[in-house]
């Protein structure tokens, strides 16, 4: 479908316009192929409430896109356009039942036969952290009446549709908490490890100093001497070998950086 056939319409837009937005991004859902649980639901919401169209969409900052057709080739359509911006903007199931009746849509180029001719309509939120992304719609080319149980289903099956999304964000935001968890732990065995490394070895040397005085003064024994000896050189091997790391794990966050 091409843009230039659309002419220019005014849309309302949600208060939480750059929320849903942003959402949809985290989702990383669009255009992408086609997911077997999206399309079970939706072939179900055609197949239960008996509508030749059933389509499941999500409205961008620009345009609808359709994540599932059923009984009809559609990819995307203009937002200023669509149904389903409508639906966006409230919380309960959006019923049309003959579009050429309605102000808002009558002259709509879906349904005046410009590009479709779309009569009954029927959508239910798709919602995220309860923030309306697009919707579970029902389509005929005919006008039709649509019963309480029937949007009770719907509603129901578009819920089935949110948790899938709102589990799929889940996942999305574990991963990016697991990265930064990581992110954190490589910083802490470099960075902060190599500052701990340079304390020990300070430590380490005030320690070697007090054995070296302790070793050339008179007071000790020639046995303790010997051993103050000893201590001095293990405690400076320990220092030696301290201040190498240190000089590692400095080496090794810069080149991280």
């Amino acid at each position: 479908m091409s843009y230039d056939l659309v002419m220019t319409i005014e849309i309302k837009k949600p208060e939480n316009e750059d929320l849903r937005l942003k959402i949809i991004e985290d989702l990383n859902i669009i255009n992408i192929n086609k997911e077997e649980f999206i399309e079970n639901i939706n072939f179900l919401a055609s197949k239960l409430l008996g509508t030749p169209i059933s389509l499941v969409t999500l409205i961008e900052s620009d345009r609808q896109w359709v994540k599932s057709a059923i009984g009809i080739e559609l990819q995307e359509t203009p937002r200023n356009i669509s149904f389903c911006t409508h639906t966006i903007l409230d919380e309960k199931p959006m019923v049309i039942n003959d579009a050429l009746e309605d102000e808002r849509f009558k002259n709509n180029p879906l349904v005046n036969g410009q590009l479709n001719n779309i009569r009954f309509y029927a959508g239910a939120q798709i919602k995220v952290k309860e923030v309306n992304l697009g919707a579970l719609c029902l389509v005929d080319t005919k006008p039709r009446e649509f019963a309480e149980d029937d949007e009770r289903a719907l509603e129901l099956l578009a819920g089935f549709v949110s948790d899938y999304l709102e589990s799929r964000l889940q996942n999305y935001e574990l991963n990016k908490m697991l990265k930064e968890v990581k992110s954190e732990s490589d910083e802490f065995t470099s960075e902060m490890a190599a500052k701990m490394c340079d304390k020990i070895n300070n430590k380490l040397a005030v320690i070697a100093g007090v054995l070296e005085i302790m070793s050339k003064s008179k007071l000790p024994s020639d046995n303790e001497s010997q051993y103050l000896n000893k201590s001095l050189s293990k405690v400076q091997g320990i220092a030696e070998d301290v201040k190498m790391l240190s000089t590692e794990l400095t080496e090794f966050e810069l080149v991280k950086k």
